[in-house]
């Protein structure tokens, strides 16, 4: 009984040695700013992006690389301003590793207070997102090694996202939307 419960704990203690990273994407954005003064919306929820992870246990030595992605989503919190009178906003906000910044543009249409059936609306977005994990070390191995050489590892992330998303109100109530996305993404992970 002891073997196992030793087992268990080593195993959720070297699953604390992932190196792992969540990077958000624009593809969730709707093409209508929200319009008002100040702080227009602020809410929490969910972001889609990548989790990206480099290596599953950072005590092995050497390191087993695993560079893998993987579709995600992590909780987030988002504040919107107007940009005075221009058919703009900026958004700002925090995900699990990181933060962004956004700014959005609305070519045609009325905001998202002021639409109606049958309007279209077209919007470019731009953001940039960083994120770093905090800095993991330990010993070689983990806990069934030698506890010779100590080790360290970080993972950080940076991205720049443009999108163009086009959207028709079917309903008052009811907007379709599409959009591209275009990404330059650069992950550095060092143990």
């Amino acid at each position: 009984m002891k073997k196992i419960i030793l087992i268990l704990l080593g195993s959720g203690l070297c699953g604390c040695t992932s190196l792992s990273i969540f990077q958000p994407t624009v593809m969730n954005e709707i093409p209508e700013i929200s319009s008002g003064t100040n702080l227009s919306s602020f809410d929490f929820g969910w972001t889609s992006g990548y989790n990206y992870t480099s290596t599953t246990d950072a005590s092995r030595r050497p390191p087993i690389w695993d560079s893998s992605i993987k579709n995600d989503t992590s909780p987030s919190a988002r504040a919107r301003f107007p940009v005075g009178k221009i058919p703009a906003e900026v958004v700002g906000g925090i995900f699990i590793t990181g933060a962004l910044v956004m700014i959005k543009y609305q070519f045609l249409g009325p905001t998202i207070n002021n639409a109606k059936k049958g309007d279209v609306s077209l919007a470019f977005l731009l953001q940039g997102s960083s994120g770093s994990t905090s800095t993991k070390s330990g010993d070689q191995n983990g806990i069934f090694g030698s506890g010779g050489n100590h080790w360290e590892a970080k993972i950080s992330s940076n991205s720049l996202d443009t999108s163009l998303l086009v959207g028709v109100r079917a309903l008052d109530s009811l907007l379709l939307y599409t959009g591209g996305l275009a990404s330059l993404s650069t992950v550095e992970s060092k143990i």
